[in-house]
């Protein structure tokens, strides 16, 4: 039996935005799916979240993840840089489930993915993690489609699958990127213009995964109201699934309708800038035989004259609208192959981050990492040659002074796992940055202290302070209202830690 779409009405009171939306269970014992909507200080916020996980796991995983993120924007200051804002909710909703994992052992391995659109007169900011899709479309056409996180995808993206087979494919549902049971949690964001009239679809996959790519497209397409657009597609989802014997996933899909235009613009394309370039040539060449008309009777603007230039310039205009009208097919899809070329570039630059970091880690675990950290030591060697202005003081004389120093390092490593600041993230991170400098200049000291007894071992934490892990540490405000480095900060800070205990323990 075909469930009724639970069709929800969608608006803004803040900028003019209307839609609908729906989330049903499909063939399965629970809905895991979850949809929130909210005006905040910085815009309209719609999201979209899948849980995973068995049993309780995927329902409490998108519903935490949802409230979260609405919770952490519309807490936001009106005068809040937007994407930053969305990297910050989706990180606190990351900590979110991670705390009640800690709290209920049953949670263990849940996840969700997310996908968020927030609009303001600027633009559209959109942040997603996972397969839960978003997509622009103007005049019918697709503009704009986030490009999935997931195992499937990224062999789309490589040419091993087609995008009919990787929807079909048993390893569909393994995802590379999303909250709670993957191993990366970090949101991509894009900036997206709009124009009066644009939708924007935010769905899971068990709408798009339901049926071929461009018969989605046809629904999602049709220039008819939004709500009748749900009410189809959920409709049609059921009835493919139990015709495919039930069990079909849960499915939930937004629609919303932008009533203005963004300040943000969409570029100029190339096919725009042509029939730019044809319209000014027939205007010059109707100009030109104007003036010769005009110039072999005399100079006198005689009738026969003018009606001809007119006729020249009504021409002109027949020809300038045929050929817009010609190559307005043309356009829509040359301005989505260059959007599409955009998220691949973009896609790619991500790849080309993650297996540097993935080498980098490799590397550190390797038996070469010796040779790594002594061509290291000499360069930084090197580098403290020239980066001292001043003679540094001579190294400790005794034992007990250099148990004292390598005693005031360990106590700085702390102060910086433990350091927190009230009311803001800036005062957070410059005490972090403060402290991680005044720790490299205490470590060369220990290493003059202990007359280089350490300084392979002292180098490589030295090395560890510099890498972008420790520098790029984020800060998240705690149940007290304090800043603090978040989960993610405090493992770098502690295995850096764990490292120099390990000179520590020698020397003392």
């Amino acid at each position: 039996m075909l469930q009724q779409p639970d069709m929800m009405s969608v608006a803004s009171r803040l900028i003019p935005i209307t839609g609908a939306a729906s989330t049903l269970i499909g063939g399965r014992p629970e809905n895991q799916d979850n949809l929130s909507w909210a005006d905040t200080p910085l815009g309209f916020l719609l999201v979209v979240c899948d849980g995973m996980g068995g049993g309780p796991g995927g329902c409490t995983a998108s519903a935490l993840a949802t409230a979260t993120v609405v919770q952490a924007v519309a807490a936001a200051a009106p005068d809040a840089e937007r994407a930053a804002t969305l990297r910050r909710a989706v990180a606190m909703a990351e900590e979110a489930l991670e705390e009640r994992m800690r709290a209920d052992s049953k949670l263990m391995g849940m996840g969700s993915t997310l996908v968020a659109v927030l609009i303001s007169q600027q633009s559209a900011m959109i942040a997603h993690l996972g397969d839960s899709r978003c997509y622009r479309f103007h005049a019918g056409a697709m503009l704009f489609r986030t490009a999935d996180h997931s195992l499937v995808a990224e062999l789309v993206r490589n040419k091993a699958l087609t995008e009919e087979q990787a929807r079909t494919s048993p390893q569909s549902n393994v995802i590379t990127r999303g909250l709670g049971s993957t191993t990366n949690h970090v949101a991509e964001i894009h900036e997206v213009p709009y124009r009066a009239g644009d939708r924007f679809v935010l769905c899971t996959d068990g709408i798009w995964g339901i049926m071929p790519h461009d018969e989605l497209l046809r629904h999602l397409g049709a220039q008819v109201p939004p709500a009748t657009i749900v009410a189809t597609l959920q409709q049609e989802v059921d009835r493919r699934g139990a015709s495919g014997g039930g069990g079909h996933d849960n499915h939930t899909i937004a629609i919303i309708e932008t009533g203005t235009d963004s300040t943000l613009k969409d570029p100029m394309s190339k096919q725009i800038k042509i029939i730019i370039a044809t319209l000014t040539a027939l205007l010059l060449v109707s100009l030109i035989v104007n003036a010769t008309l005009f110039a072999n009777r005399g100079g006198s603007p005689d009738t026969t004259a003018l009606e001809l230039a007119q006729s020249q310039i009504a021409s002109t205009k027949r020809e300038s609208a045929a050929l817009a009208n010609a190559n307005e097919e043309t356009l829509k899809k040359n301005f989505v192959e260059i959007e599409q070329l955009k998220q691949q570039v973009a896609n790619l630059e991500i790849e080309s981050r993650a297996w540097a970091e993935s080498y980098k880690s490799v590397l550190s675990q390797s038996d070469s990492l010796q040779k790594e950290l002594e061509k290291a030591h000499d360069k930084i060697a090197e580098i403290d040659k020239t980066a001292w202005p001043k003679p540094l003081p001579k190294g400790a004389k005794t034992k007990s002074e250099a148990k004292a120093m390598a005693d005031e390092i360990l106590d700085s490593l702390y102060a910086m796992r433990d350091r927190r600041a009230k009311n803001d993230w800036h005062p957070a991170a410059r005490m972090q940055s403060e402290t991680r400098q005044k720790l490299d200049e205490k470590l060369l000291r220990l290493s003059l202290a202990t007359e280089k007894k350490y300084d392979k071992e002292i180098g490589a934490v030295r090395i560890s302070l510099r890498t972008d892990g420790f520098i790029n540490i984020d800060n998240h405000r705690d149940k007290d209202g304090y800043f603090r480095p978040t989960k993610y900060a405090l493992k770098i800070i502690n295995e850096t830690i764990k490292q120099y205990e390990t000179i520590y323990n020698k020397i003392k």
